[in-house]
């Protein structure tokens, strides 16, 4: 319902171009399924992949990996003066 208010507001900003590249799908699968085959898309939209993990199992491990790195290139930069 509040996207259907906030898509109202912002359609007249987007490019005539840009609005016929968007597609609402809802929970209409068959609509989905005329843009991206089933092949390329994970069960939980009605395709042959696996479901998608939304447990982050998979990626919050890489972040602690690599939390090092980035709290270093975060210490590069402009120091404030205190």
């Amino acid at each position: 319902m509040i996207f259907n208010v906030v898509w109202k507001m912002f359609k007249p900003l987007i490019r005539e171009k840009l609005k016929t590249r968007i597609f609402f799908h809802g929970s209409k699968m068959s609509s989905l399924h005329k843009h991206i085959q089933p092949t390329h898309l994970p069960s939980d939209y009605g395709g042959e992949l696996d479901a998608i993990d939304y447990s982050a199992a998979d990626w919050y491990p890489v972040i602690n990996d690599v939390l090092p790195h980035i709290q270093n290139w975060n210490s590069y930069g402009f120091v404030k003066k205190t």
